[in-house]
């Protein structure tokens, strides 16, 4: 649902800088609300996905142990 709606006010955005401005515009104002989230990107620690092991681990998970996690959750 967030794709379709990401996309149709992409649309509106769009068209409503390019008749104000130069369609340029657009781009740079989204540059400038994506800063945030690229710093933060590079900050906070990554989520721990479910059935993989941190980084820094070595070991490996079996299909075995990869069935009780799916079981389990």
């Amino acid at each position: 649902m967030c794709i379709p709606d990401g996309v149709a006010i992409g649309y509106v955005y769009g068209g409503f800088v390019a008749g104000h401005w130069n369609w340029r515009f657009a781009f740079f104002g989204e540059a400038i609300v994506m800063v945030p989230f690229a710093i933060l990107g590079f900050v906070i620690k990554p989520l721990q996905l479910k059935g993989f092991y941190p980084a820094g681990s070595k070991k490996e998970l079996t299909s075995t142990e990869i069935a009780v996690i799916e079981l389990k959750g």
